[in-house]
Formats: structure tokens, C-alpha cells, sequence
């Protein structure tokens, strides 16, 4: 069983890094972002017709709010958790790591077969990729940032480049950030068995 956890600021390339896993080493994928989606549909705080980075917003807002309400910062990785067992997914990348405590609740689950990647951009690149992501992107780069401020506050963000096992930058093309993950897996795979 291999878990990769990917962390990493908004725009940073995490759902780059899993559709790479997914394609090219059959990786299941799993978002904390889908799962709040999912429960935010069924509260009624969704609306359809969101530009990409308003919807990232919202769920980020809703995940808060769920967060709260249940007093528990790991409701959301509890849920993953269950369901990879459930499902007994063997290879699975779960993208979105927030904070800390959705860390330990992985690592608690899985032991060495968990592993967390922090993927770094800086800031000036991730906007700029999200502009182009999102064809309605509106936000001056100091409202983008302000996502980033939102999450080291509410969730301690920052605290998970330290938490990571790897650490991958993604500050150049997409061939080497995929080179890079190649070799991250290698090792990781070497270590595992």
C-alpha cells in the first residue's frame, strides 16, 4: 500500500502531480476539496456557476465551517481515511492537506506507508497559472495571497512544508516537474521495500 499526500499553496500543481500519478502509475485519485464539495452540495452552500478560483474559496469556507461545527480539524481526512480502507485502494494520492492534524490522522492510519509531498511555487507563478486556469480569474495578486493568509491562520499551512517528507518545486516546466516526481517515487519505492 502506497498513500502520497500532496500539500501545497493554491495553484502550487498538486492536481498536476496527481493526474501524473493517476495516468502514469494508476494511482487513485482522492480530494479533501471533492469530499467538501460533496457535503456542501448537500447543505445547500453551493451554487452553480463559479469561476474556478471563487468555487476554491467557497469550499474552502465550507470546509472551515464543517470544521467547526463538529469541533474536529480531521473530519474531513477521518472520511478519506475510511473510505481508502473500505475500498482497500492499494495506490492512492489525496490532494489538499491543510493542516497538521489531517497529517496525523494519516499517519496514524497508515504508518510508513504514508508519505507527504509539499509541493512549492512561488507566489508570482501560481498566480499567473491561475489566471490562466480560470478564464474568469478577476482577483489582483494580493487578493490571491490573501487565500494563502486565510489558510496558514485558519489551518496552519505553513507548519506542513516542514511536516513533508518531499519537498518538490515546481517553479519550471512540466517535464521537469513530472522528472521529479519519477524520482521522488523511485525513492520512496526503494524505501518501502
Amino acid at each position: 500500500m502506497l498513500i502520497i499526500g500532496l500539500t501545497g499553496y493554491a495553484a502550487s500543481g498538486k492536481t498536476e502531480i496527481a493526474n501524473y500519478l493517476k495516468n502514469s502509475y494508476s494511482f487513485t485519485i482522492i480530494e479533501f476539496s471533492q469530499i467538501i464539495e460533496e457535503e456542501g452540495k448537500k447543505l445547500g452552500l453551493i451554487k452553480e456557476g463559479l469561476s474556478l478560483e471563487e468555487k476554491k474559496r467557497k469550499l474552502s469556507e465550507i470546509g472551515a465551517e464543517i470544521r467547526k461545527k463538529y469541533n474536529n480539524e480531521a473530519i474531513f481526512a477521518e472520511f478519506i481515511v475510511r473510505k481508502i480502507l473500505e475500498e482497500k485502494i492499494e495506490k492512492a494520492v489525496v490532494v489538499g492537506f491543510r493542516s497538521l492534524k489531517e497529517v496525523e490522522t494519516f499517519r496514524k492510519a497508515f504508518g510508513k506507508n504514508f508519505i507527504l509531498v509539499f509541493v512549492y511555487t512561488d507566489a508570482k507563478i501560481r498566480y499567473e497559472r491561475r489566471k490562466l486556469q480560470d478564464p474568469s480569474f478577476n482577483y489582483t495578486f494580493e487578493e490571491f495571497l490573501q487565500r494563502d493568509s486565510n489558510d496558514i491562520k485558519n489551518l496552519g499551512l505553513n507548519k506542513m512544508k516542514e511536516a513533508s517528507d518531499y519537498l518538490i518545486d515546481n517553479n519550471s516546466s512540466l517535464e521537469d516537474l513530472f522528472r521529479n516526481v519519477d524520482k521522488m517515487l523511485k525513492t520512496i519505492e526503494a524505501k518501502l521495500n
